[in-house]
């Protein structure tokens, strides 16, 4: 048996991910931005959402069939796209520098469109 859970870099918690990694439940955690969540555990019966709200962390757990479908396929898709929890988290910073570089590159060149 096994476990997903994905959250925000906030939402991390390295010391519960390390008391979990031997259990009986096999537990793979993965770290994403996932703007207005901070966690996110779906199986094919339900659904665990933490969400930071002004007044707080809340969580719901949702069973509705059809919810549940829908979450797991955005569960799927950002969980493809997210960090297992021990690589290193990158700020996007360098990529946003490289990509402003490339529009002041071509704008230079006279490219407009």
């Amino acid at each position: 048996m096994r476990a997903r859970l994905l959250c925000t870099p906030g939402a991390l918690d390295r010391q519960f991910v390390q008391r979990h990694a031997g259990g009986p439940v096999r537990l793979e955690v993965r770290v994403a931005r996932i703007p207005l969540l901070a966690a996110f555990v779906v199986d094919g019966r339900a659904a665990l959402v933490c969400v930071d709200a002004a007044v707080g962390r809340r969580a719901s757990i949702i069973r509705d069939p059809g919810v549940i479908e829908a979450m797991r396929t955005l569960f799927t898709g950002i969980w493809r796209k997210s960090l297992a929890a021990g690589e290193r988290l990158d700020d996007g910073d360098r990529s946003r520098k490289e990509m402003l570089l490339q529009i002041l590159e071509w704008l230079r060149l006279g490219v407009t469109d």
